[in-house]
């Protein structure tokens, strides 16, 4: 049949996926205009990490180490993901992040560019933590490097 899927999901039954960007979606809920426990990979998903606060958080991280042209993994974590605790001033950070990668022009790109180089919890390391449901469990995978950056 046409309509249905290799993983057994009919098409048509499948809703539209409202996306939002990290940063927006990272302000709303510190203003609290939205609700963090709405974000999440998957509502059938009950793994901790994967909604709310650490999800926002993961997703506005990658979305600065992606915006310095270091695309990540989903699983991959590094860094001030992994911190089990985010002190005020890990706050005062991402919001930072937040608001640069939603402003516009070559100013905020180069803020991107100097928050990535200058903060050691944000900037991708030469080993990760990978969380992939491939996997018995976490592994730390070594990056290859480049210097294109």
């Amino acid at each position: 049949d046409t309509d249905t899927i290799r993983t057994g999901i009919w098409a048509h039954t499948l809703r539209p996926v409202r996306r939002t960007a990290g940063g927006a979606a990272w302000q709303a809920c510190r203003s609290r205009k939205a609700d963090p426990e709405t974000f999440m990979v998957d509502p059938c998903l009950d793994i901790v990490d994967t909604r709310g606060w650490p999800y926002l958080r993961h997703n506005l991280v990658h979305d600065l180490a992606a915006l310095n042209k270091v695309e990540m993994i989903l699983w991959d974590d590094w860094g001030l993901l992994e911190q089990q605790t985010v002190l005020e001033d890990d706050l005062r950070l991402l919001d930072k992040v937040a608001e640069a990668t939603l402003a516009p022009g070559d100013a905020a790109f180069e803020e991107l560019r100097r928050i990535y180089q200058d903060e050691e919890r944000l900037r991708v390391p030469s080993e990760v933590t990978s969380y992939s449901p491939a996997s018995q469990g976490p592994l730390k995978v070594a990056l290859k490097t480049s210097s294109r950056i």
